[in-house]
């Protein structure tokens, strides 16, 4: 009988393995430590032409500001001459902050900067060249950065070999974000400033309108008082009235007595009763002519007045707008200026250098475990099967 062969367990499996790995490993260090020579030598030509390399690349220094955006509630009349119920925001909103963000990553910004620094001839970009524009911008952009901080401020970052000029740069930008956003507000109060003076012409239009009504009406009804006159000329009757029938009795009775030495009286007292009677009728039309126009007049008069009244407020708050559009008011709230900056942005030579060297060996290593697997294989039968 033939002897059975005993099966290998899981521990053995594990065992061989183990083993196998080992074996494995060894064969590589062996490996690497056999040509540990070209591999330190490719580190080190890698890590000098590194070095060299990030000597010769320029220094880059960065100048940061960082600055809130204002709420445009610093900008309406309102809240400028304490006519407002509600309390004036100082902070700006999500709003405020986009749209200086927005302004911070136009081309108008871009082109002021480029021109206020001579930016071509800094460069090194020949204004000639067709594409000039296009390259001046692509080169400022790359050392131009503008982002919203955690806390919800504007923060914008330029980076130049000129230390000064870093810094000149990021706060003329931060200038002229202001100026550009408040030009922006200036254009939306200049239409309401035209809305407001072409309302106050009409409104002036309609009050001389009304005035000549009004004084065409009281000449026409003889009204000049509408408080007074109707009192005045009603007492006047009263006593006209009077007047007329104590002349008319003792008229009656003069004729009555019938003595021709009363001639002239009665002729006296006659005459003085017709002029009573003519104040009389005069007087009664006045009255009766005041009472048919006072409606009217006292209706053109209220208008008058209420018109009158609502161009004066508008007059004051076109005052008060017009005002607030030729006074200054900020669109961002500066938390730090921009700094001439003491310490280099980039290049960080050593981290450079160390990822060079770092690349080279794992390269070498991979390159000395193919080679020494490869290196027996005949490539010519390989590639002409």
């Amino acid at each position: 009988m033939k002897k059975e062969t005993a099966r290998p367990t899981p521990q053995d499996w594990r065992t061989r393995q183990m083993t196998q790995t080992e074996n494995n490993l060894l064969g590589v260090l062996a490996t690497l430590y056999k040509y540990w020579k070209y591999t330190v030598g490719l580190c080190l030509v890698v890590g000098i032409v590194a070095s060299i390399t990030v000597l010769l690349m320029p220094v880059y220094y960065k100048s940061t500001t960082v600055f809130y955006a204002a709420s445009q509630d610093m900008a309406l009349p309102e809240f400028i001459f304490g006519n407002s119920n509600q309390a004036m925001e100082y902070y700006g909103t999500n709003n405020d902050a986009d749209r200086l963000i927005t302004i911070a990553k136009s081309d108008e910004l871009a082109s002021f900067l480029i021109d206020s620094f001579n930016l071509y001839e800094h460069y090194e970009i020949d204004t000639s060249h067709r594409l000039a524009d296009y390259y001046v911008k692509k080169k400022f952009r790359s050392l131009f950065e503008v982002k919203r901080t955690k806390e919800d401020a504007i923060q914008i970052s330029i980076e130049d070999t000129d230390r000064e000029l870093a810094a000149a740069m990021v706060n003329a930008a931060r200038q002229r974000i202001d100026q550009i956003a408040q030009e922006l507000i200036r254009r939306n109060q200049a239409k309401v400033l035209k809305t407001y003076e072409s309302n106050l012409q009409q409104k002036q239009r309609e009050i001389l309108a009304l005035s000549d009504s009004l004084e065409r009406t009281r000449q026409q009804f003889g009204i000049y008082d509408t408080r007074n006159q109707a009192e005045m000329l009603a007492t006047q009757v009263t006593k006209t009235e009077g007047k007329l029938m104590k002349n008319r009795a003792k008229l009656e009775a003069l004729k009555a007595a019938n003595r021709p030495a009363l001639r002239d009286t009665i002729l006296i007292v006659d005459a003085t009763v017709r002029g009573l009677e003519k104040e009389l009728e005069t007087l009664q039309a006045k009255l009766n002519s005041f009472n048919e126009g006072l409606a009217l007049t006292e209706n053109l008069n209220t208008l008058y007045e209420e018109l009158t009244q609502a161009f004066a407020e508008d007059q004051e708050r076109y005052q008060q707008f017009k005002t607030a559009y030729e006074s200054g008011f900020p669109t961002s709230l500066l938390v730090e200026a921009g700094k001439v900056p003491v310490i280099k942005e980039r290049p960080k030579r050593t981290i450079l250098v160390l990822a060079s060297v770092t690349v080279a060996f794992v390269f070498a290593v991979l390159g000395v475990l193919v080679y020494e697997q490869y290196k027996n294989l005949n490539w010519k039968e390989i590639f002409h099967a």
